[in-house]
């Protein structure tokens, strides 16, 4: 009888084990990331940073309002190559 009820018991920790992996599965997949960096860019160049050129910039609008863009993103550097090469790290 001991035995019976310690293979249910192992039993049943496989099935729920395995089942597990199956409902993690189920979800959602992670989302892309795509990070544009551009150099000597003023803030205001892109439309969707306030641009007044009408449609300079298209598809790089349609990105920004489809995804997260940064509106305010600060460095410790007045050159460029150091940023970038913290992204990269």
């Amino acid at each position: 009888m001991k035995e019976n009820l310690l293979c249910s018991k192992a039993l049943a920790l496989t099935l729920g084990i395995s089942l597990m992996g199956t409902i993690c599965d189920a979800q959602s997949p992670p989302m892309n990331i795509l990070l544009f960096t551009a150099d000597d860019m003023h803030r205001d160049t892109l439309g969707c940073y306030g641009s007044t050129v009408v449609d300079i910039s298209p598809n790089l609008d349609r990105f920004a309002r489809e995804g997260l863009r940064f509106n305010n993103a600060h460095v410790n550097t007045a050159i460029c190559e150091p940023s970038r090469k913290i992204l990269a790290s």
